[in-house]
């Protein structure tokens, strides 16, 4: 038997016996639930999502105009305080740029482009960072969604509050039935479902804000759902 063989009958008995186990524990009474808890917050990060788009009539014109325009939305990253572990950006990508015209594609010079992601954690400064991008008409907002710093401890609080409501529901179910609930015999995550709000925007050489502009994150709604087994005792 080769290695490769004694590896397949290895990961296949592993999962008979998984399975096999699983099936004897509900061989036993038991009560099956779901568990579902929601919540929202407000946000407290913005991801942008920029493309930088030059034209010229020559290759190495408009590689060079490009270099400088990416160099100057990185300067104004860095000075409105965007970490660098907050920014990714993506290589030129250099083609041709061509217009139909009379049954026919005609060329007319080259255009560069490429991506720009950033991260905001100050959401007070978003009128100063638009303001100043704005005034590049190359560069475009093609959307930005919000986020919060710790979902991660949120999906934890909301996981334990989708077992709790499991919990609660199988005691009512059991209580019915003049019985109560045992230990836990199966616990699996559903999935949790954060929902950030996103914005798609197409935006170039857009007009400064005013000072009494806003902008308005609202929350996240976000959700977890676990299905749970428990025991019953009479």
């Amino acid at each position: 038997m080769t290695a490769r063989s004694i590896y397949s009958f290895v990961l296949f008995y592993i999962f008979i016996s998984a399975n096999y186990s699983h099936a004897n524990a509900l061989n036993v009474p038991h009560v099956s639930v779901q568990g579902f808890a929601k919540d929202s917050v407000k946000p407290d990060q913005l991801t942008w999502r920029l493309s930088i788009k030059n034209e010229a009539r020559e290759s190495q014109a408009v590689a060079i105009a490009h270099n400088n325009s990416v160099a100057n939305v990185l300067a104004i990253l860095k000075k409105h305080g965007i970490e660098k572990k907050n920014i990714q950006t993506t290589h030129m990508q250099l083609s041709e740029n061509k217009s139909y015209r009379n049954n026919q594609w005609i060329k007319e010079g080259y255009f560069a482009s490429s991506q720009i992601n950033f991260k905001l954690e100050d959401l007070d400064k978003y009128k100063m960072l638009w303001n100043a991008l704005a005034l590049f008409p190359e560069v475009s907002m093609n959307g930005f969604s919000y986020a919060h710093s710790k979902m991660d401890d949120l999906k934890a609080d909301l996981r334990e509050k989708a077992l709790i409501n499991a919990r609660d529901k199988a005691r009512l179910m059991a209580k019915a039935l003049d019985m109560s609930i045992g230990k836990p015999i199966v616990i699996e995550e559903v999935g949790a479902s954060p929902v950030p709000f996103r914005a798609e925007r197409m935006m170039s050489a857009a007009p400064q804000m005013k000072s009494d502009d806003n902008i308005s994150p609202g929350t996240i709604d976000y959700s977890m759902s676990v299905n749970v087994v428990f025991s019953l005792q009479e």
